[in-house]
Formats: structure tokens, sequence, C-alpha cells
């Protein structure tokens, strides 16, 4: 028996091997971090079941404290929904950066156990009629989000004004879920 594919006492385990190690690495893709579907899905439940914002003011309006306050409100009513739906807030310490009125920071956690992503949002002179812009911590390698093209979700915005920036964060969700699971092939 010197061929090896005439030896029937042999077990060539490669294929079984490859399909063990896909399949731990699905489970714990599973059990760690939420799949773009999954916050796709929660994502979507979510947006719909969050209030629109009843005063339309703007960084430069002299009632801007108003809108803050709201959009503060309404952030841990989104942070309470995600806890809900998923069992940990995706978003955390949203604030208000002093000295300006135009720029945000919040935490991202793709998963229970992640000390979360810092993220910087910016808001458009013309906000809240405007989408706004975001961009992680600039130790990562990230792209800003101003370089990518985000289509649809950029379609999602409302331009009355009744958006803020939990509805954005909802939005982003979709394209930071689809970035971190992404494979390059």
């Amino acid at each position: 028996m010197s061929n090896r594919d005439e030896d029937k006492s042999t077990i060539d385990l490669t294929d079984y091997m490859n399909s063990i190690s896909i399949d731990v690495h699905k489970n714990y893709i599973k059990k760690h971090f939420l799949t773009p579907y999954q916050l796709k899905i929660k994502g979507a439940v979510i947006l719909e079941k969050l209030p629109l914002f009843d005063n339309v003011y703007g960084p430069r309006s002299p009632n801007w404290s108003q809108r803050v306050e709201e959009e503060l409100e309404l952030f841990k009513f989104l942070k309470e929904k995600y806890i809900q739906q998923i069992g940990f807030p995706v978003y955390d310490r949203l604030r208000q950066v002093p000295g300006n009125k135009r720029l945000w920071h919040a935490l991202f956690r793709m998963n229970k156990r992640s000390k979360g992503r810092k993220i910087e949002i910016r808001l458009d002179l013309r906000y809240p009629y405007r989408f706004p812009r975001a961009k992680r911590d600039v130790k990562e390698r990230h792209v800003s989000l101003n370089d990518k093209c985000l289509g649809e979700l950029v379609q999602r915005w409302r331009s009355d004004g009744k958006f803020g920036i939990p509805h954005f964060l909802v939005i982003l969700g979709y394209y930071y879920a689809l970035e971190h699971n992404s494979v390059k092939i």
C-alpha cells in the first residue's frame, strides 16, 4: 500500500477540520457580535418607535438649549430601547462638546464586552434639516464617514427637522454593522 489514495485505513480530515473552524467562527460571531441583519432589523424597529422632535431648532437658534434637552432625553429613550431589544446599549455617553454647539461625542459598542469606540458627531450648519456627519476616534484606522457614500441611508433622513442625533445614530448603526462584519474578498 504505497499509494495513499488506495489506503482505506487513513482518513483525510482536511475538509472536516475546515468545516469545524468555519462553524466555530460563525458561532463566535453569533455569540459575541451583532450581525448586520440583527442591527438592521433591531435598528429599523427602534427607528420606527423613536418619537419625532417637537422643537425644530438648529445650533444657531437662540432656543438651541431646548433642542439639546430634547436630544438628550430622546437619546436616553434610544439607549433603553437598545437594552430592551438586544441586551446592551449600542450607543452611550452622548454629550455636547463645551464651547462648540455643533460638535458632539458618543460611544459606539458592537458587543456587550466592548468598552466602546468614540464617535465624533458634527452637525451641519443647517441641522436639523440636513444629515449630520460622524467619524471615529482619529487613533483608529478608519476612513471618516464624510468620505463614504451612504446612499439610501442618507435618504432616510427627514428634511423637515423632526429627526435628530438619536435618529442619526440608528441610521449610522447600519453602516457600522456592515463595516464591522464585512469580509474582504
